[in-house]
């Protein structure tokens, strides 16, 4: 709650905290809400001040690093609007969140059944389709290990056992293409070893293109939180989203067998 209170102050169009906030951000009595505001103001001496029933920031001091320009980003990338979190209310950092594609399975119960086999750690059986010429839908004995949140199109990250023996190959499922799916109650395969949910990092060296301005190379380069001067520039990604990065900054390169791009024409009526 202390954090909540030094956002707010630093972040609300008055530069000022009153115990209401505290009140409807938590839900707290106002003699709780009147405590914790004191006791963020001893928390924080360097940055916050008491003013009558107010608190605010220090004059001239910067904000510290849980109310930063940093954090505020951290909160948008999360999509964690909520009030007690980024210190604003709604009306006061309107947000739209535009996801024009769904995220869920074509088939009614799939996600719940591919999140029960997440979270107990066993199999499940899906019925999927890709993207490839002539395909209409697989079933596929997979073990989730997590569910990825790539650029709004969410995916399930998982050992394909239908692919390898012992499932040691493990790729992403898009869940919006996922037909069907159903538990599976058969054993893992011997020998069977879990992988890591989390992604491991992967360096690139990129060539930016001539035409770009020094500012487009500028600002390019913060977007990428690349690095580097002169020809190849550095940066850092998930290993799991390299098609996704060259789809979107480089060209696409795509298997023969792929159907790409599905949309051959969008008109306005």
């Amino acid at each position: 709650m202390w954090d909540f209170v030094v956002r707010r102050a630093f972040r609300s169009a008055n530069r000022a905290v009153v115990r209401q906030d505290l009140i409807d951000a938590f839900l707290l009595h106002p003699n709780i809400a009147s405590a914790v505001l004191t006791q963020a103001v001893d928390a924080y001496p360097a940055w916050l001040q008491r003013v009558g029933y107010r608190v605010r920031p220090i004059v001239a001091a910067p904000p510290p690093p849980i109310a930063d320009e940093a954090d505020l980003a951290d909160a948008l990338r999360c999509s964690d609007l909520r009030f007690e979190r980024t210190g604003l209310r709604a009306d006061e950092l309107p947000v739209n969140q535009i996801r024009w594609a769904s995220v869920l399975p074509t088939g009614p119960g799939a996600l719940m059944c591919i999140t029960s086999a997440l979270v107990s750690r066993k199999a499940v059986d899906i019925c999927y389709v890709s993207m490839r010429e002539g395909d209409h839908g697989q079933w596929r004995r997979i073990v989730p290990l997590s569910i990825d949140d790539v650029n709004g199109q969410c995916r399930v990250y998982a050992h394909d056992l239908t692919k390898a023996e012992r499932g040691d190959e493990c790729r992403s499922f898009v869940l919006s293409r996922v037909i069907d799916a159903r538990v599976c109650t058969d054993p893992l395969p011997k020998g069977f070893v879990r992988g890591s949910a989390k992604d491991s990092p992967l360096a690139l060296k990129i060539a930016l293109n001539d035409r770009l301005t020094a500012e487009q190379r500028i600002v390019l380069m913060n977007e990428l939180s690349a690095s580097g001067r002169g020809g190849l520039v550095g940066l850092e990604i998930d290993s799991r989203t390299e098609h996704d990065f060259r789809f979107r900054y480089s060209e696409p390169k795509v298997a023969p067998d792929v159907i790409w791009p599905p949309v051959v024409s969008i008109e306005k009526p």
